[in-house]
């Protein structure tokens, strides 16, 4: 991305400035890290937050890497702010799923309107979810999908990426055929 250093992931996820700043927008604790290596920085990160913070930190990582990606494929440039703000509001949509509550966590939202919300199963049933991206560019699609027991620990996952050019309907559609 910077053209400046080897594109390794203690240098994405953590030293180059965009990711610096994304950690230090955060919060202060996560500015002072190890860039001898990503576990040592993530263990630092971990060791001085509370466990209820860590699946923000996770997060906060994945978000950083989609920015790369998105400047790296194509071509489009995130701001911090945007990092920032995707990984309070996606962990707090995460955490809302956690309790089992299906209320929206905006008040001008009504439920059943297509918000979409991850719920817990049921005890003992395992929910996958799927989803699908479009390349039209590069004439591919991709697919994921994550198994989930009812305590929410991740049971399998699977994401492939194949040649092609399907409506998005047909890549999930494909998704759960392949399963």
């Amino acid at each position: 991305m910077c053209n400046v250093e080897d594109e390794i992931i203690t240098h994405v996820l953590v030293s180059y400035q965009f990711a610096s700043q994304s950690w230090g927008w955060r919060c202060a604790a996560y500015r002072d890290y190890d860039i001898s290596s990503f576990g040592l920085s993530l263990k630092n990160m971990l060791d001085r937050t509370i466990k209820d913070e860590h699946g923000e930190i996770v997060t906060m990582c994945c978000n950083i890497w989609q920015a790369r990606n998105q400047m790296v494929w194509n071509n489009k440039k995130n701001e911090v702010n945007h990092v920032v703000f995707s990984t309070k509001h996606y962990f707090a949509e995460w955490n809302e799923a956690q309790v089992n509550s299906i209320k929206a966590l905006y008040r001008d939202v009504i439920p059943g309107d297509g918000a979409s919300f991850w719920v817990k199963p049921k005890q003992n049933p395992v929910k996958v979810p799927v989803d699908a991206v479009i390349f039209i560019e590069l004439s591919k699609y991709g697919i994921g999908l994550l198994a989930r027991d009812d305590e929410g620990q991740v049971i399998q996952g699977r994401s492939e990426v194949y040649d092609g050019s399907v409506r998005p309907e047909m890549a999930e559609a494909i998704t759960v055929k392949d399963t």
